[in-house]
Protein backbone atom coordinates (compact mmCIF):
# COMPACT_ATOMS: atom_id res chain seq x y z
CA UNK A 1 0.00 0.00 0.00
CA UNK A 2 1.23 3.34 -0.89
CA UNK A 3 1.07 6.67 0.43
CA UNK A 4 0.30 9.10 -2.21
CA UNK A 5 1.07 12.64 -2.20
CA UNK A 6 2.88 11.96 1.32
CA UNK A 7 3.91 15.81 2.91
CA UNK A 8 7.62 16.45 3.08
CA UNK A 9 7.01 17.67 6.61
CA UNK A 10 6.83 13.93 7.71
CA UNK A 11 10.47 13.44 6.30
CA UNK A 12 11.27 16.81 7.78
CA UNK A 13 10.33 16.61 10.59
CA UNK A 14 12.47 13.77 11.68
CA UNK A 15 15.10 14.77 9.76
CA UNK A 16 15.65 17.66 12.29
CA UNK A 17 15.28 15.23 15.50
CA UNK A 18 17.95 13.10 13.92
CA UNK A 19 20.68 15.92 13.15
CA UNK A 20 19.67 17.69 16.54
CA UNK A 21 20.95 14.13 18.26
CA UNK A 22 23.70 13.87 15.81
CA UNK A 23 24.82 17.28 17.75
CA UNK A 24 27.15 16.92 20.80
CA UNK A 25 25.23 16.01 24.09
CA UNK A 26 26.42 19.45 25.83
CA UNK A 27 24.33 21.33 23.40
CA UNK A 28 21.24 19.96 24.92
CA UNK A 29 18.51 21.60 22.19
CA UNK A 30 15.37 22.58 23.27
CA UNK A 31 12.43 22.01 20.95
CA UNK A 32 8.79 23.48 21.10
CA UNK A 33 6.05 22.59 18.53
CA UNK A 34 3.16 25.74 17.57
CA UNK A 35 0.08 25.60 16.13
CA UNK A 36 -0.15 28.23 13.49
CA UNK A 37 -4.14 27.72 12.77
CA UNK A 38 -4.96 27.77 16.62
CA UNK A 39 -2.59 30.83 16.92
CA UNK A 40 -4.10 32.80 14.82
CA UNK A 41 -8.02 31.68 15.70
CA UNK A 42 -7.17 32.57 19.03
CA UNK A 43 -5.51 36.20 18.69
CA UNK A 44 -7.50 38.98 19.87
CA UNK A 45 -6.09 41.08 16.55
CA UNK A 46 -7.69 38.67 14.69
CA UNK A 47 -11.05 38.81 16.09
CA UNK A 48 -10.74 42.20 16.13
CA UNK A 49 -10.17 42.30 12.34
CA UNK A 50 -12.90 39.99 11.48
CA UNK A 51 -15.47 41.77 12.84
CA UNK A 52 -14.15 45.07 11.42
CA UNK A 53 -13.83 42.83 7.73
CA UNK A 54 -17.55 41.79 8.35
CA UNK A 55 -18.93 45.06 9.07
CA UNK A 56 -16.88 46.11 5.56
CA UNK A 57 -18.29 43.40 3.74
CA UNK A 58 -22.01 44.08 5.60
CA UNK A 59 -22.05 48.38 4.53
CA UNK A 60 -20.62 47.23 1.20
CA UNK A 61 -23.84 44.93 0.85
CA UNK A 62 -26.29 48.00 2.14
CA UNK A 63 -24.28 50.00 -0.72
CA UNK A 64 -24.90 47.13 -3.35
CA UNK A 65 -28.99 47.32 -2.53
CA UNK A 66 -28.87 51.06 -2.56
CA UNK A 67 -27.47 50.81 -5.84
CA UNK A 68 -29.71 47.73 -7.25
CA UNK A 69 -32.48 50.06 -6.24
CA UNK A 70 -31.64 53.07 -8.08
CA UNK A 71 -30.81 51.26 -11.23
CA UNK A 72 -34.04 49.32 -10.76
CA UNK A 73 -36.20 53.17 -10.16
CA UNK A 74 -34.46 54.10 -13.45
CA UNK A 75 -35.47 50.79 -15.52
CA UNK A 76 -38.89 51.90 -14.22
CA UNK A 77 -39.12 55.62 -15.03
CA UNK A 78 -37.71 54.38 -18.53
CA UNK A 79 -40.42 51.55 -19.10
CA UNK A 80 -43.74 54.03 -18.54
CA UNK A 81 -42.29 55.75 -21.76
CA UNK A 82 -42.62 54.41 -25.29
CA UNK A 83 -39.28 53.10 -26.68
CA UNK A 84 -39.63 55.63 -29.80
CA UNK A 85 -40.38 58.29 -27.63
CA UNK A 86 -37.21 61.10 -27.17
CA UNK A 87 -37.74 60.49 -22.73
CA UNK A 88 -37.23 56.80 -23.64
CA UNK A 89 -33.91 57.26 -25.14
CA UNK A 90 -33.07 59.72 -22.58
CA UNK A 91 -33.97 57.77 -19.56
CA UNK A 92 -32.65 54.11 -21.69
CA UNK A 93 -29.19 56.08 -21.87
CA UNK A 94 -29.36 57.25 -17.89
CA UNK A 95 -30.27 53.26 -16.76
CA UNK A 96 -27.31 51.46 -19.18
CA UNK A 97 -24.59 54.41 -17.64
CA UNK A 98 -25.98 53.73 -14.04
CA UNK A 99 -25.84 49.57 -15.01
CA UNK A 100 -22.36 50.03 -16.43
CA UNK A 101 -21.35 52.09 -12.92
CA UNK A 102 -23.26 49.69 -10.93
CA UNK A 103 -21.58 46.54 -12.60
CA UNK A 104 -17.97 48.41 -12.70
CA UNK A 105 -18.08 49.10 -8.49
CA UNK A 106 -19.68 45.47 -7.87
CA UNK A 107 -16.56 44.29 -9.60
CA UNK A 108 -13.63 46.75 -7.91
CA UNK A 109 -15.19 46.04 -4.47
CA UNK A 110 -15.41 42.38 -4.96
CA UNK A 111 -11.50 42.61 -5.68
CA UNK A 112 -10.90 45.52 -3.20
CA UNK A 113 -12.50 43.28 0.09
CA UNK A 114 -10.58 40.04 -1.30
CA UNK A 115 -7.46 42.02 -1.47
CA UNK A 116 -7.86 43.97 1.85
CA UNK A 117 -8.64 39.91 3.73
CA UNK A 118 -5.40 38.51 2.33
CA UNK A 119 -3.52 41.68 3.30
CA UNK A 120 -4.95 41.52 6.84
CA UNK A 121 -4.01 37.74 7.00
CA UNK A 122 -0.41 38.16 5.90
CA UNK A 123 -0.03 40.72 8.04
CA UNK A 124 -1.44 38.50 10.77
CA UNK A 125 1.26 35.72 9.77
CA UNK A 126 3.93 37.82 10.02
CA UNK A 127 3.23 38.84 13.53
CA UNK A 128 2.77 35.07 14.47
CA UNK A 129 6.02 34.19 13.09
CA UNK A 130 7.59 37.20 15.30
CA UNK A 131 5.92 36.01 17.95
CA UNK A 132 7.10 32.83 18.10
CA UNK A 133 10.45 33.87 17.64
CA UNK A 134 10.15 36.42 20.45
CA UNK A 135 8.42 33.14 22.64
CA UNK A 136 11.16 30.74 21.46
CA UNK A 137 13.81 33.15 22.63
CA UNK A 138 12.64 34.20 25.85
CA UNK A 139 12.25 30.61 26.66
CA UNK A 140 15.84 29.58 25.35
CA UNK A 141 14.25 26.87 23.01
CA UNK A 142 16.59 25.86 19.91
CA UNK A 143 13.85 25.05 17.47
CA UNK A 144 10.02 25.55 16.93
CA UNK A 145 8.18 22.56 14.41
CA UNK A 146 4.71 23.49 13.65
CA UNK A 147 2.06 21.69 14.83
CA UNK A 148 -0.38 20.52 11.72
CA UNK A 149 -2.79 17.72 12.39
CA UNK A 150 -5.67 17.77 9.58
CA UNK A 151 -8.73 16.21 10.94
CA UNK A 152 -10.19 13.51 9.73
CA UNK A 153 -13.83 13.81 8.90
CA UNK A 154 -16.47 12.18 10.80
CA UNK A 155 -18.10 10.12 7.87
CA UNK A 156 -14.98 8.72 5.75
CA UNK A 157 -17.70 8.14 3.12
CA UNK A 158 -17.21 11.20 1.96
CA UNK A 159 -13.53 10.97 1.48
CA UNK A 160 -11.47 8.97 -1.15
CA UNK A 161 -8.73 6.29 0.37
CA UNK A 162 -5.83 8.51 -1.48
CA UNK A 163 -7.34 11.61 0.23
CA UNK A 164 -7.48 9.41 3.72
CA UNK A 165 -3.80 8.82 2.90
CA UNK A 166 -2.76 12.04 2.02
CA UNK A 167 -4.61 13.54 5.02
CA UNK A 168 -2.80 10.79 7.38
CA UNK A 169 0.67 11.51 5.27
CA UNK A 170 0.26 15.43 6.21
CA UNK A 171 0.23 14.87 10.22
CA UNK A 172 4.19 16.44 10.84
CA UNK A 173 4.04 15.65 15.13
CA UNK A 174 3.35 11.95 15.65
CA UNK A 175 3.46 12.60 19.36
CA UNK A 176 4.51 15.22 21.87
CA UNK A 177 3.62 16.01 25.19
CA UNK A 178 1.81 19.60 26.65
CA UNK A 179 4.50 20.87 28.04
CA UNK A 180 6.16 20.86 24.57
CA UNK A 181 3.47 23.10 22.98
CA UNK A 182 4.18 26.75 23.75
CA UNK A 183 0.75 27.88 21.70
CA UNK A 184 -0.85 29.50 24.02
CA UNK A 185 2.29 31.55 25.55
CA UNK A 186 2.37 32.99 21.70
CA UNK A 187 -1.36 33.76 21.85
CA UNK A 188 -0.83 35.86 25.05
CA UNK A 189 2.61 37.20 24.36
CA UNK A 190 0.99 39.30 20.76
CA UNK A 191 -2.50 39.43 22.81
CA UNK A 192 -0.51 41.45 25.16
CA UNK A 193 1.46 43.61 22.02
CA UNK A 194 -1.21 44.29 20.68
CA UNK A 195 -3.28 45.75 23.66
CA UNK A 196 -0.25 47.45 25.41
CA UNK A 197 0.20 51.64 24.26
CA UNK A 198 1.45 52.67 20.92
CA UNK A 199 4.17 55.29 21.35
Amino acid sequence: MRFARTSTAVFVAPLALILLSALPARAQVKIAIANPVKIFNELQEKKDLSAKMEADAKAAESERIRRQSQLNDTKNNRDVYNPNTPKFQELNKQYLQQAIEFDTWGKITSVQLANDQKQKIAFLYNKIMDGIAKVATNKKIDLVLADQAPQLPENLDQISADQLRAILGSRNILFASGATDISTDIVAQLDADYKAPKP
